[in-house]
């Protein structure tokens, strides 16, 4: 098989493991166990469904990044393709921006700045046969390894993003779909 042919069979095994595990956590649960049990349908794994689908949708993304990555190695020289493969830090560059002015973190620092730009010329450096000038031509953006490691880099940036969502957003309560309040019986005082 090709690389791009493994990665295809590793990213449905995986999908399928996922399955496997996820009906394997309904079926021994306690909805899963007890037939008659109804007032709770919600199983462990889909208490919180949209981390869920957050989830599978990164790991997706991921995949897809991972597998365009395979696809430039095999149109280019892995001495253009690795420092490249370095650009995701630009890329977070918007996003951090973004979430600095959002209130959400601090504004990068200038000297953090200065490595974001000395990775970016590093990484394009090989990949435009040792001339910057190359960069502004036409021809270097019509390489396909370097579109094609362009955009799997701008999907590890997304796939952070969704990871960082899902893993540190607050969990909602386990609460069945049809919950219903027990009033507990009231205690006569004996006497």
């Amino acid at each position: 098989l090709t690389p791009e042919q493994n990665a295809l069979v590793s990213g449905c095994v995986a999908l399928l493991t996922v399955l496997l595990a996820s009906s394997c956590s309904y079926l021994f649960s306690d909805v899963g166990l007890s037939s008659t049990s109804t007032s709770s349908v919600a199983a462990p794994f889909l208490h919180d469904l949209p981390r869920l689908v957050s989830a599978v949708v990164g790991g997706s993304v991921h995949f897809m990044a991972y597998f365009l990555t395979l696809c430039a190695y095999s149109s280019a020289s892995s001495t253009v393709i690795t420092p490249l493969m370095q650009l995701s830090a630009v890329w977070m560059l918007p996003f951090s921006t973004l979430a600095a002015c959002m209130g959400l973190s601090s504004f990068i620092r200038p000297v953090h700045l200065l490595s974001v730009a000395l990775i970016c010329t590093g990484g394009f450096l090989p990949a435009a046969g040792g001339c910057l000038s190359h960069v502004a031509s036409s021809a270097f953006w019509k390489q396909r390894a370097v579109r094609l490691v362009i955009l799997a880099e701008l999907l590890v940036c997304l796939y952070n993003v969704i990871l960082h969502q899902t893993t540190f957003e607050e969990a909602a309560p386990i609460v069945p779909i049809d919950f219903e309040p027990v009033t507990p019986p009231s205690v006569e005082p004996s006497g």
